[in-house]
Formats: structure tokens, C-alpha cells, sequence
């Protein structure tokens, strides 16, 4: 599933320009230097592509998705840049075609022990799938695209202290732009359209990490961001997002590993006639391997989203997830996840539950192949009807990586 809006960094840095990870061996292309490259496809059968509550309509897709990427690796620093495209061709109707790219740049440098830079800026071409985001609960308009956008994205962090010291201290800053390039105008309802989802969120912020042990890390940070939007409702969405965090990160034995963090948030907005939001925020996660072939992962947290057109404010979510991956042998591998989100819809009635669940398998061919099976159960339970929907997936992967 795609990420429908910016994820606000509640980790000490937003890596809103982070590459996918390339399973491949790589070519060396100089000192230092090193070319990856990947090919996925991915074949999809579902009985609700749209995600709607009733009059499903079935549907089979292929997706191909190319990844390209080349990493430096210089002795005080590392620096990749990725590109990753994804064609997806659906039985459906052409509209619901789409070609997306990503180009993505990060880079890392301590030029002195007691000074380094992270950095990253990525473009993005994409678009949100019928039945979410503003078509949530509907099915495709005849003659109408999907909603398509280009997305931009940068961060930069700053931190003052040696890899080796009690304290660090860490300031960040980062920037997400969105514009919406289709159906700017709903025929069905003229008072929406894609001109109310483009915006801007630029935020700053610091923080402090103090080394307890030489295996666990307190950490505090705080976040202030500004959103903007290019095209304001009536009351405007316009506001501010704050937020403060504390947090443990810790490895306490070979077997289990994990971070904490709890704070609070604060959504509030520049016409006084929305509501302030406020509440608890935090992240977890923990991993505990009992065996070096077996790992069972547990994640939670809470995090806030935009969302406009219904009357909405901001989507308040929390999450709790589960997994369980184990390696068979050296070839073949499996796992089984479930996922709890609910999202509070602040400035209006609507609550929805949604639940996952999802069982798979990999075959490692060689060191450069692998096929695997996913399938896929999603319930999705909402307070206003509309936004019912069940949904069950088969994915068949083929994966080529060098």
C-alpha cells in the first residue's frame, strides 16, 4: 500500500528520502564505487480492486518494477543514488494503467570525528489508488484518470558530537511538496476535486541522544512543521503539526533489540474556526530472535495524518502489527503478519477499523533469483458504511537482483 501523505518524522530524522534497499551483489564501477541494479514482477489477482462496499469487481494486474542504483563510499561518507520506476497494467479499463518514477539521492559524511551531515532530497511521480484517499469508497468514473501528483521531498541533519561520546546533540530540518496534476474538478461533485489535496509541509527541529550503556541510547527530540496548502476549503487547513518525544533504543542481548518512544502532538490550525488537536503520540518496536532463523517483530504507534474533503481535520492513527519471518533453509523462507489501524477522523464523526493479515513464501533460486507467494486478507470497518470494504489478494513475485 502506498503512502497516501507525509509519515512526520517522529525518529530523529525524517529519511523522507530514503532508497529502497537492492538485494543484488553489485558491480564495482571504481574505488569505492558500486552499480546495482534489480527487477521485480509482480502478478496480482483480487476480488475488489476498487475497495468498495458492494458490486466488487474483480481484477488481475501486472506490475513491473526496475531499480537502478549506484553507492560511493568514501572514507569519511556514503552516497547512493536510486532510481525506481513501477508499470502497472490492469484488466480492468486503461484508465487504470499507471507508470510512476522515483529518482532519490542520500548521502552521509563526518569529515571530522566530531561533526557529521545527513542528507537526501527524492522526486516522485505518483498517484493514489481508486477507492483511497479522496476516492475512498468509490468506484472508477468512466473517462476519468486516477489522481495523479509529483512529490518532492529533502532533509538535512546536523550533529555536533563523536561517535563515541556520552551526549549528541542533533538539529534536522525537512520539506515535502505535493501537487496534484488530474481531475482537479469532480464531475460527480463539483465542490471537490484534487485542487484541495496539494500542499506543503516543511518542518525543523533538534534533539539530544545520551549514550546509558554501550548497547542502549536515551534520545529526545522535537519537531515543529508548517502546512500549507495550495488551494484552501472553507474554514482554511492551514496550520502548524508540533510534537515531543523521548525515547529508548536498546539492544539487551544477542536475541532482542528494539526503541520506545512516547511523547505528545499538536495539530492546530491558523482559522480559528477548526478545533486544536492534541494527544499522545509514540512508536515501538521490538524484534526477538529466539533462533538465528527465526524472528518474531512487534510494532506500534500513533501518528497524524492529513485528510480534507468530508468535513475532517486530521486523521488521528494508531497501529499495532506482528510478524513472524523463518528461514527454512538456506533457500526458502516464510512469514506471517497481522496489522490493527484504526483512524480517528478529528473534526468529525467517522472512526475506521482496518485489519490485515497476510502469509508468504520466498525461493531463493540462486544468489541472483528468487520467486515468492503472497496472499492477502484486509477488512476494512467503518462507522459511515460507505467505507466498508473486504478484500483478498494473490501475489505472484518473480525477482531478479545483481
Amino acid at each position: 500500500m502506498r503512502i497516501r501523505a507525509l509519515a512526520l518524522g517522529i525518529t530523529l530524522v525524517s529519511s523522507v528520502a530514503s532508497t529502497q534497499v537492492l538485494a543484488g551483489q553489485g558491480v564495482p564501477i571504481g574505488p569505492g564505487a558500486r552499480f546495482e541494479s534489480s527487477v521485480q514482477a509482480h502478478f496480482l489477482s483480487t476480488d475488489n480492486y476498487y475497495r468498495t462496499n458492494g458490486n466488487e469487481v474483480d481484477a488481475t494486474a501486472f506490475v513491473l518494477l526496475p531499480t537502478l542504483g549506484i553507492s560511493y563510499a568514501p572514507t569519511d561518507g556514503l552516497f547512493n543514488l536510486l532510481y525506481s520506476g513501477e508499470l502497472g497494467e490492469v484488466d480492468t479499463a486503461s484508465q487504470d494503467d499507471y507508470l510512476d518514477h522515483r529518482l532519490a539521492f542520500t548521502g552521509s559524511m563526518r569529515p571530522y570525528v566530531k561533526h557529521a551531515f545527513d542528507f537526501g532530497a527524492a522526486y516522485i511521480k505518483g498517484h493514489d489508488d481508486i477507492g483511497t484517499v479522496r476516492t475512498g469508497g468509490q468506484r472508477r468514473v468512466d473517462d476519468r484518470d486516477m489522481d495523479e501528483w509529483n512529490s518532492a521531498t529533502g532533509s538535512i541533519k546536523y550533529t555536533y558530537g563523536a561517535p563515541t561520546a556520552k551526549l549528541n546533540w542533533f538539529i534536522f530540518g525537512n520539506l515535502f511538496d505535493r501537487e496534484y496534476t488530474t481531475n482537479e474538478f469532480d464531475p460527480i461533485n463539483p465542490a471537490t476535486g484534487t485542487r484541495f489535496l496539494s500542499r506543503s509541509q516543511n518542518g525543523v527541529g533538534t534533539g539530544l541522544t545520551y549514550k546509558l550503556t554501550p548497547k542502549s541510547k536515551l534520545m529526545f527530540n522535537v519537531e515543529h512543521v508548517e502546512i500549507d496548502y495550495d488551494t484552501d476549503l472553507d474554514p482554511s487547513l492551514d496550520g502548524t503539526l508540533d510534537r515531543a518525544l523521548l525515547g529508548l533504543r536498546w539492544l539487551a542481548a544477542a536475541k532482542t533489540h528494539g526503541e520506545l518512544w512516547i511523547g505528545a502532538f499538536s495539530r492546530d490550525f491558523d482559522d480559528s474556526r477548526r478545533k486544536e488537536g492534541t494527544g499522545g503520540s509514540w512508536l515501538a518496536k521490538v524484534t526477538w530472535s529466539p533462533r538465528t532463523y527465526s524472528n518474531i517483530s512487534l510494532s506500534t504507534g500513533q501518528e497524524v495524518e492529513e485528510a480534507v474533503l468530508r468535513g475532517e481535520n486530521f486523521v488521528d492513527r494508531r497501529h499495532l502489527g506482528l510478524r513472524w519471518d523463518y528461514d527454512w533453509n538456506v533457500r526458502f523462507s516464510t512469514f506471517v503478519s497481522g496489522r490493527y489501524t484504526r483512524d480517528i477522523y478529528e473534526g468529525s464523526d467517522r472512526e475506521d477499523d482496518l485489519n490485515e493479515f497476510s502469509i508468504g513464501g520466498r525461493f531463493e533460486l540462486s544468489k541472483y533469483y528468487s520467486v515468492g507467494l503472497i496472499a492477502r486478507s484486509v477488512e476494512g470497518d467503518s462507522n459511515a458504511n460507505f467505507f466498508d470494504y473486504d478484500r483478498r489478494n494473490l501475489l505472484l513475485t518473480l525477482n531478479a537482483a545483481y
